[in-house]
């Protein structure tokens, strides 16, 4: 099944803020949606620690975070410091 075809056909439709835990998550979605210039790197945590960080939480939708990194024609660097589960593999 093509998963990317799905995402594809519900951008339009998707409200950012039903698929973030923080405004400060919505506006990471946004920043990437709008291929704002200024958002060259992007680090996924658990914790928050600067400005250009995705905090992972209860009411994120990680797959529409993938979506808007994928599409986004600005991010150079992404760093990937936590996913759920990973306290649970250790």
């Amino acid at each position: 099944m093509n998963y990317q075809y799905q995402y594809d056909a519900l951008a339009a439709g998707v409200r950012i803020k039903d698929i973030t835990s923080s405004s400060h998550n919505r506006a990471i979605l946004h920043r990437l949606e709008n291929n704002d210039p200024g958002l060259k790197s992007l680090a996924i945590l658990d914790e928050p620690e600067d400005e250009d960080e995705f905090v992972v939480r209860e009411g994120d939708d990680l797959g529409w975070l993938g979506y808007f990194i994928g599409r986004n024609e600005k991010l150079k660097y992404l760093s990937v410091c936590y996913l759920p589960g990973d306290a649970e593999q250790r």
